[in-house]
Order: C-alpha cells, then sequence, then structure tokens
C-alpha cells in the first residue's frame, strides 16, 4: 500500500513538473516613448532586460515603437507638406542599425523579442509599413509581418502600405518549448479574418502590437478572438497619456490571463501550451465545425456602398 502512495506521488510531481515545463510567458511592454528612435531604443532595452529578469520567452512592444506611434506633423497644411516628407524619412528597414540593436540584445537575454517599427518599403518609390519583426533567442528573424488593415481615417497611417499576407512561424523557448506564433497589428484586431487566418495557418500566439485607446468592446474584442479561434492572444498598448494602456491576454478558452491600467508598466501572462493543445483537440470552436465552402461572398472585392468611409486625405483606397 505503502509503495502505490509512493507511486501516486511521484506521479503527480512528475506531471505538475512536466506541466511547468511547458509555461511560456509573454512580456507586454506598456511603455511610453521618448522623443526620438535613439531614446526608444534605450527605453526598450530596459522594459526588455526587466522583462528578461521577470522570467518571459518573449517580449512585446506596442505599435511602430521606433517612432512612439507619433505623428510629428507640426506646420503641416495643404500648402507645405514637407513635416510629412520629413516623417516618412524616419522609417527603417529590416537591417537597419535599430532592428540589429534588438537583434543582439535577443541573444544576450536569451528572449525572443517583438520588434515594432516603421518599415522603409523594400520598393523605393512605395509608402513605408507598419511592421513587426519576432526575433528568437538567438538572434534569428522567424517571423516578420506588415499591417493589413492600416488605419486609412488617420493621417499617420493613411501614408502607411499596407502588408500583403498574414505569417506564422515556429518558436522555441529556453526552456525547448515549442509553439506557433502569429502576428496582427491593432486595427487587424477589428477584422475577425485576421485571427481566423492565423488560426487556420496554426497559430496558438498571436502577438499584437497595439496604438489606440481601449474601452470594453475592444478589450472583448481581444477575448472572443481568443475564444472564437482557440488560441492566446496578447495585445502590448501604450500608456497614459499618449493612449490608455489595458495591455491584456487571453487565454485559449477565452479566459483573461492578466491585465493592467493606464501606467507603464510590464504585464506578464502566461499560459500552458500543453493545456493548449489539449484544449483544441476537444473544443467545438477554432476549425471544428467550419463550413468555408459557404463563404464566398468573404472573397467578393466590391464595398457595399452602405459604407462611404475614405481616407484621411479624401481618398479612396490608394493600395
Amino acid at each position: 500500500m505503502l509503495s502505490i502512495i509512493v507511486t501516486i506521488y511521484a506521479f503527480n510531481i512528475y506531471f505538475t513538473a512536466s506541466l511547468a515545463s511547458s509555461n511560456v510567458s509573454v512580456a507586454l511592454l506598456q511603455m511610453l516613448p521618448g522623443n526620438s528612435t535613439e531614446e526608444n531604443i534605450v527605453i526598450a532595452d530596459r522594459y526588455c532586460r526587466q522583462a528578461a529578469e521577470m522570467g518571459a520567452d518573449i517580449a512585446l512592444m506596442p505599435e511602430m515603437w521606433n517612432i512612439g506611434y507619433s505623428s510629428l506633423f507640426p506646420g503641416y497644411n495643404a500648402s507645405n507638406e514637407k513635416p510629412i516628407y520629413d516623417w516618412l524619412q524616419l522609417a527603417v528597414d529590416r537591417t537597419s542599425s535599430y532592428v540589429e540593436y534588438f537583434r543582439k540584445l535577443a541573444i544576450e537575454l536569451n528572449m525572443a523579442i517583438g520588434v515594432t517599427y516603421l518599415e522603409k518599403h523594400a520598393n523605393g518609390t512605395l509608402p513605408p509599413k507598419n511592421s513587426i519583426t519576432l526575433i528568437d533567442r538567438f538572434g534569428k528573424e522567424i517571423l516578420h509581418y506588415s499591417k493589413v488593415h492600416t488605419c486609412d481615417w488617420t493621417a499617420l497611417e493613411a501614408l502607411t502600405y499596407p502588408g500583403d499576407k498574414f505569417h506564422v512561424a515556429t518558436l522555441t523557448t529556453i526552456m525547448n518549448v515549442t509553439l506557433r506564433v502569429g502576428a496582427m497589428i491593432c486595427y487587424d484586431r477589428e477584422q475577425p479574418e485576421s485571427a481566423r487566418i492565423l488560426m487556420l495557418q496554426g497559430a496558438e500566439l498571436i502577438l499584437i502590437p497595439n496604438a489606440c485607446y481601449f474601452d470594453p468592446i475592444r478589450l472583448a474584442e481581444l477575448q472572443v478572438r481568443a475564444f472564437e479561434n482557440a488560441l492566446i492572444t496578447a495585445m502590448a498598448n501604450y500608456p497614459a497619456p499618449l493612449y490608455n494602456g489595458w495591455s491584456s491576454g487571453y487565454d485559449v478558452d477565452g479566459q483573461l490571463l492578466n491585465t493592467t491600467n493606464d501606467q507603464a508598466g510590464i504585464v506578464m501572462i502566461t499560459f500552458n501550451i500543453t493545456r493548449t493543445r489539449e484544449y483544441r483537440m476537444m473544443t467545438i470552436f477554432g476549425d471544428a465545425f467550419r463550413r468555408p465552402q459557404r463563404y464566398e461572398q468573404l472573397l467578393q472585392l466590391e464595398k457595399l456602398s452602405d459604407f462611404k468611409a475614405t481616407n484621411f486625405y479624401r481618398r479612396n483606397r490608394l493600395f
């Protein structure tokens, strides 16, 4: 009898340890930007180091961190467009010193970093893009995504070029846990197709850099995207006074993992990838009972006449 009790006890310890070893932690960096890209590098460095000390496997920046999601258009008017051209010059490419800095930092900290920035378009004649590069703990770019659903009604994003598709990559943590990671950015969250496509590509975690005022409806969107697709959502936003924070994460079943308020800081979310996969095997959501053969209308390109919004510069869709 004693041997049975000892065996059960040993199994419980082993099972608990096995579950713990498949935990994944994401640090949502709710940072207030400085006045230049150089200042923002220093600020993000400090936050990333703190995240690593807290045990994060991934650190995620808010949207377009290299410019702090700033318009920087003082003096702009219809007869003076120079401030816009000055702003466009702030774009950096994927091999820039800005991205390279965080590649080296990821290696040093043994932690993946989701680096966000206004990206110079590879075609020099096209506008810049709103992008994230996910660098793994070995310093390798494993995912690059540019925002598909740009906020064209705003002065800033009406000047950016949308991405062409969604992407998912495999990430391995320091504990040798592998998981499938996708990304979408801010307004992508408000288009349900974004998370759905990432789920269909195998995403188990969606990283969401953000820059907007959050409210109960937008928090509910984060929760529903997790719930309806049976995956984890993790969103990093800017704090007050730039925006109002509420960086948050939701688990595979739509339950809140962690959230915060409008103050600067780090929000740590931790989930268990083993439990995630067990849940996905049993759930009725995600890709369990879809009928894509009935969805032809989703691929129609014509815009309904009821919806008349144009971009900030009073033009129809440019791209």
